[in-house]
This record gives C-alpha cells, structure tokens and sequence, in this order.
C-alpha cells in the first residue's frame, strides 16, 4: 500500500508514535523534587477549571492561539484542568472523559509561552493522569508525532511506546 501512495505522489508527512499505560494507584508519575519547588515559589495550582474562581480564561485562550482548542473549551461540560499562577489561567489539560471500555481521554495540552519552562506541561499531564484514574479509567493511549516535545513528558509519565506508523500526505 505505501508503494501505491507513493506512486501516486503521495509525501512523507511524520512519524506518529502510539503510548499506551495502564492507570493504577501504584502507577502514578512523580514529580521532582526541583518541579515542586518552582511550582510553590511562583504560586502554581492546578485545579478543575472554575469561571468564579478562576480569571483570564479568554485571554488565555487568545494567547493559545488553537481555535480547534479553544472551540473544544467553551462548548464542553466536561471537567478541564487548569494551571493557573495567581489565579490567572497559563494552561490545561483535558476535557477529561472516560470512555465505555475504561480508556481514560483528553484532547490536548496548553501552556501559553509566557509560562513555558515552568514544567506546567508535565504538572498538567500528571494530574491528568491522576484523575483519569479516579474518574474510573484503568488505562490510557495516544497518538503523539515522534518530534513533538510532549513525547518526553509521556514517557517520563510511564507511557511505553507500542506501534509507530508513517503518515503521508498529498497537494492538491
């Protein structure tokens, strides 16, 4: 099949890995020592998204700069974790969801860049983690390409890479 679409002048796009971990109370991923310091001295929390209680949520999301994201936000239900400094929304994770056969779901990660190298991506992804499990998920897998720098964040969280695949792409 690759050699047809290749024939018919089909392009190389990326490298996509699929993670999968199963979720368990034993298997949860610790942060260091050092990410906990930094977390405390800039006042970080994350929390469940609450607009009474939270504030810059839109000026977060302009600074996203994701208008599938940001769509995703404001129409969901669903729980979303929020990292906030000062109580000023820098990034989320979620909407958080399980599915029926237990797999625990999210449809992204943000930190705006003015908080980037906070570790907040890795904070976020691990408290996902957490109450995935809690909301009833045994396991959770993903899609992540093989450059994106989130893929670190997973594997560090335990995530073992199962299946790589190759993803083309063809101009019109």
């Amino acid at each position: 099949l690759h050699r047809f679409y290749i024939y018919n002048n089909y392009i190389f796009n990326s490298i996509q890995e699929t993670l999968f971990m199963k979720l368990s109370e034993k298997n949860k991923p610790i942060l260091s020592k050092e990410l906990i310091t930094i977390h405390k001295e800039k006042n970080v929390c994350i929390s469940y998204y609450n607009k009474n209680i939270h504030s810059g949520f839109n000026y977060f999301l302009k600074e996203l700069n994701n208008p599938n994201w940001a769509k995703v936000l404001f129409e969901t239900n669903k729980p979303i974790l929020v990292a906030t400094i000062n109580n000023q929304v820098v990034g989320f994770a979620g909407p958080l969801s399980v599915a029926k056969d237990y797999r625990g779901e999210f449809n992204g990660i943000g930190v705006i860049e003015e908080a980037r190298s906070l570790g907040l991506g890795k904070l976020l992804f691990y408290n996902l983690h957490q109450e995935l499990y809690k909301m009833g998920a045994t396991y959770m897998s993903l899609y992540t390409g093989r450059t994106n720098k989130a893929l670190k964040i997973y594997q560090d969280a335990g995530f073992e890479i199962v299946k790589s695949f190759v993803t083309l792409k063809k101009v019109l």
